[in-house]
């Protein structure tokens, strides 16, 4: 009995991965269809910064976008910054538009890119 559940289990797990990992495909070709510059995971936010405007992105500043704090170099002369959080690994959301649409990119631990979604909001 123990090794049907065992099997079982471990088919349930790798059938819940799999799902898993397909949605983040589905939510990453919607970003490819825009025609997104490749950015390599942990590049600074920087370099992040002159991709997207060397390949005809704007900064865009949020309705709903959180103001930058006096002491935060991060977001300084940065209008695209959404929010950035002084906790955990500092992870911060920046907001870039191109022919009406939006993506946001994600950086943490020292402004080191981590992803980029698209975003549907205003």
């Amino acid at each position: 009995m123990t090794s049907v559940r065992i099997n079982f289990s471990l088919k349930y797990n790798f059938c819940a991965l799999l799902l898993v990992f397909s949605g983040c495909v589905l939510a990453d070709s919607s970003v490819d269809a825009l025609n997104v510059p490749a950015i390599k995971i942990e590049t600074p936010y920087g370099k992040v910064r002159e991709i997207m405007l060397a390949h005809g992105w704007s900064p865009y500043h949020g309705a709903n976008a959180l103001p930058c704090a006096p002491e935060d170099e991060r977001c300084k002369g940065r209008p695209e910054m959404q929010a950035c959080s002084d906790v955990g690994v500092g992870q911060c959301s920046w907001f870039w538009k191109k022919k009406g649409n939006i993506l946001l990119i994600k950086t943490q631990d020292d402004d080191l890119f981590y992803g980029v979604t698209r975003y549907y909001g205003h």
